[in-house]
């Protein structure tokens, strides 16, 4: 057998995963814009206002030291001193309400320069907006006096220089008393112009909005981010979701036909339905001819694990068999859990296992069912035996099934599921075929994958899969076309050849010739 391709490829995968994960999709998308609407809804509210300033060059001439000191207007410079502790204990002391540490201020405070213009932004938050607008302009007025004292302290340590050096010239020095006056006398002239080294440009104001938090702002961006949240939950959840999701599923993994989708509502406990019938008529046809090269007397109904519904598909299957006109025998050779008694309402003393324990004949054993337009011959398992392995695999088994393959022209086998017990793998070879039965959305690819391994070990002739609880309506999923049972007005009229429905209701009649068995009229309420 080759290898199971994947099941993901196509559009149509991803958006089936993104409808199982629909729940969690809507819920990342749904809470997180709620949940951060309401924790930043509940944040302080935190007002912000700025002041433009724009700042110049304060370049001294020293040209009677031979020297030039750098400028000290520099965008990047001003950007510095703002920064700095010295000026926020300025700003400080400019305030109406300063604080009690002024370097606190600097966590306020964010200064922004432009070297192209010169301007400076100093922006300051706080959480009354006239005490923004107060930071920002007493660190603007801080800037302005801290800039112009400290270009005042350097004209006028140059200015004591040269006064010092003109008292220290001789009298008849007079080119160089005229020189050093000039020098002066721009020097004086230069600390008279640095207040206007630094200009506020635009002032700060109170905001009358606060710029955090913004709860509609934050429960848009919680939105995005819920939305690939929740994409990604939807993916890690598929992803880690072994199920088999489709029937083409079972059918890649096991690498056998895929005969017939019987509906949920195939199951106990659910209402019958024509499109129950049409699903068991379609597996009943494609065993016919599937196989047209090999006639089938004989199947086993198995799966992987409990409660794939292949007791379903069994019980079923004889019905649907059964109505052909032909004699079959439905025979539960599941001596563990046996269900089949159970399914068709019978009242089971004895069965499989003292036939073959010796304690019964066979046809001791047989029962019955009358489905309207045919009759299933019944072997029920019987009372649980202590040794179910045993009995099946024994010669006595084997003379068994030729005997009853003699007496009946189909039979159908419901078995134990073969990966928690090996009862059913000495029938495998038994029969005609074996019908693998796959639950959609509950067998998982594991189970399939080794049920296919030991399937091949054991040389089974796999017919086909059955997908059971699948929300289609047929084998290709077209439905709404199925037989009219004399409907008028739209109504279906259901007549007594219906399907055998697990749960229906059961008469028992008595029955005649040499087999002991109850007869059964399967109706549909």
């Amino acid at each position: 057998m080759t290898a199971s391709p994947q099941a993901g490829g196509d559009l149509r995968h991803y958006l089936r995963a993104f409808w199982r994960g629909k729940f969690l999709f809507l819920g990342a998308v749904v809470s997180l814009p709620i949940a951060a609407y309401l924790l930043t809804s509940r944040l302080p509210e935190t007002y912000e206002s700025a002041v433009v300033l724009q700042v110049g060059a304060t370049t001294i001439d020293t040209t009677l030291f031979q020297e030039s000191a750098p400028p000290s207007g520099s965008t990047a410079q001003a950007v510095r001193l703002m920064q700095t502790t010295g000026v926020a204990e300025e700003a400080a002391s400019k305030m109406e309400n300063p604080p009690s540490d002024p370097g606190e201020l600097l966590d306020k405070v964010q200064v922004e320069g432009e070297d192209s213009t010169n301007f400076v932004t100093i922006t300051a938050r706080d959480g009354e907006p006239r005490e923004a607008a107060d930071i920002a302009n007493s660190f603007a007025d801080a800037v302005v006096s801290t800039r112009k004292d400290a270009a005042v302290q350097r004209v006028t340590k140059a200015i004591t220089t040269i006064d010092d050096n003109i008292a220290n010239l001789p009298p008849s020095d007079v080119d160089g008393r005229r020189q050093l006056s000039q020098q002066l006398q721009r020097l004086r002239a230069l600390r008279a112009a640095q207040g206007s080294n630094t200009t506020i440009v635009e002032p700060a104001i109170a905001p009358t909005e606060a710029v955090s938090p913004n709860p509609e702002r934050n429960a848009a961006i919680a939105a995005i981010v819920g939305i690939l949240l929740g994409l990604s939950l939807v993916a890690f959840a598929d992803r880690l979701d072994r199920r088999v999701r489709q029937p083409s599923e079972i059918e890649h993994t096991l690498d056998a036909p895929l005969l017939a989708i019987i509906p949920e509502n195939a199951f106990p406990g659910n209402a019958p339905s024509a499109q129950v019938k049409e699903s068991f008529q379609t597996l009943r046809t494609s065993l016919t001819y599937f196989n047209v090269d090999q006639p089938i007397t004989s199947v086993i109904v198995t799966s992987a694990l409990k409660e794939d519904g292949k007791t379903t598909v069994a019980t079923n299957l004889a019905a649907a068999m059964a109505r052909t006109g032909k004699a079959v025998l439905l025979v539960d050779t599941d001596l563990r859990r046996p269900q089949v008694g159970t399914r068709m309402g019978l009242k089971v003393e004895f069965g499989l296992g003292d036939v073959l324990a010796g304690e019964r004949t066979l046809d001791e054993t047989l029962l019955t069912v009358n489905i309207g337009s045919g009759e299933v011959t019944v072997l029920p398992a019987g009372p649980p035996p202590p040794n179910p392995s045993e009995l099946l695999a024994s010669q006595r088994m084997r003379a068994l099934f030729a005997e009853i393959s003699e007496r009946f022209e189909f039979i159908v086998i419901d078995s134990t599921p073969l990966l928690p017990v090996s009862d059913a793998i000495p029938l495998l070879d038994q029969a005609s075929g074996t019908v693998v039965v796959g639950r959609v959305n509950r067998t998982t690819r594991e189970a399939l994958h080794r049920l296919r391994h030991v399937l091949g070990t054991a040389q089974a002739h796999v017919l086909g899969v059955v997908a059971t609880g699948a929300a289609g309506q047929g084998l290709y999923e077209y439905g709404g076309y199925g037989y009219g049972y004399g409907s008028t007005n739209g109504a279906v009229e259901r007549g007594a050849g219906d399907e055998l429905q697990p749960g229906s209701n059961l008469e028992p009649r008595e029955s005649h010739g040499p087999i002991n068995s109850a007869r059964r009229l399967i109706r549909r309420s």
